[in-house]
C-alpha cells in the first residue's frame, strides 16, 4: 500500500534544508547585516525538521516498538561509523598521533566530547534525534494516552538537565583535593538524554505531533482564544 504524501510535510523539510545550508553558507562570507537579518529567520531551519518529525511519528497509528528500536540502533550504528572515520581523517589532517588518544578518551570521544578540538560537532544533530528516539515509547503513550504525563517529563527535564552539571562541580572540588582523581566529564553524558542538553528540540518534537494532529487530523482552521484555554486545561487539569 502506498503511503500518502502530507504536502506541507514536504514543504517543511524543502524549506529547512534550505536554511540549514544558508546558515552554513553564511558563515563562510564576510559578516553583514544582510546575511544577518536572513540568518534569524534560517535558524528555526533545524527547529523545523524536528517539528516535522514529530508530527508524522506521534501521530502514527501502528507503532511498532520492536521496529522502533531496530530503526534507532541502526542510526546510532551509523552515526559510530562516521564519528570512527572523522576520528582518523582528522586526526591525520591536524596531525594528531592516535597512540596518544587513552581508551577512556576515545570512548568519551564517541560519547559526543569536544575537548580535542576535532571539527566534529555537526554530530550534534543525530544525537539530539537518537536522544528523543530512545524515549519515543514514552512519549508517544503520553501523546495518545494520558497527557497529564507530560508534567513527569518537565520534572525528568530538570532532573537530566541539572544532575550531571553538578555533578561536575563536585569532581572538579575533588580534584582540587587529590590530583589523583580521575575525572569523567558527565555531561557529556546528556548527548544522549533529551531531557539535558537537548530539551528544547524535544519541545519541539512534540509541538509539531500536537500542531499536525490540531490543524491537520482534526483539520481545525480557526484556533479561537477558548480553544487554547480548553486544550492547555485538558493537558495540565
Amino acid at each position: 500500500m502506498e503511503k500518502k504524501r502530507i504536502h506541507y510535510i514536504d514543504v517543511i523539510e524543502a524549506v529547512s534544508m534550505f536554511a540549514i545550508c544558508f546558515t552554513h553558507y553564511s558563515e563562510l562570507l564576510k559578516p553583514n547585516y544582510f546575511d544577518n537579518f536572513i540568518d534569524m529567520f534560517c535558524f528555526m531551519g533545524v527547529s523545523c525538521f524536528f517539528m516535522a518529525n514529530g508530527a508524522l511519528l506521534l501521530n502514527k497509528e501502528n507503532f511498532d516498538i520492536k521496529n522502533h528500536f531496530r530503526k534507532t540502533a541502526m542510526i546510532f550504528l551509523v552515526l559510530l561509523v562516521w564519528e570512527a572515520i572523522s576520528l582518523i581523517y582528522f586526526s591525520f589532517l591536524y596531525k594528531r598521533n592516535m597512540s596518544e588518544y587513552a581508551l577512556f578518551d576515545v570512548f568519551s570521544y564517541f560519547l559526543g566530547d569536544l575537548r580535542w578540538g576535532l571539527p566534529t560537532g555537526h554530530f550534534w544533530f543525530i544525537r539530539a534525534l537518537i536522544s528523543i528516539y530512545i524515549i519515543f515509547p514514552l512519549l508517544k503513550k503520553c501523546f495518545d494516552e494520558n497527557p497529564k504525563l507530560l508534567l513527569i517529563l518537565i520534572g525528568a527535564i530538570i532532573i537530566g538537565k541539572f544532575i550531571p552539571s553538578d555533578f561536575n562541580h563536585v569532581q572538579v572540588f575533588l580534584l582540587r583535593k587529590n590530583k589523583n582523581y580521575v575525572y569523567f566529564n558527565l555531561y557529556v553524558m546528556t548527548e544522549y538524554v533529551p531531557f539535558g542538553k537537548y530539551m528544547e528540540h524535544l519541545v519541539y518534537f512534540l509541538l509539531g505531533g500536537f500542531l499536525h494532529k490540531l490543524f491537520y487530523i482534526e483539520k481545525r482552521n480557526i484556533v479561537s482564544y477558548q480553544d487554547i484555554v480548553i486544550k492547555t486545561a485538558s493537558v495540565f487539569g
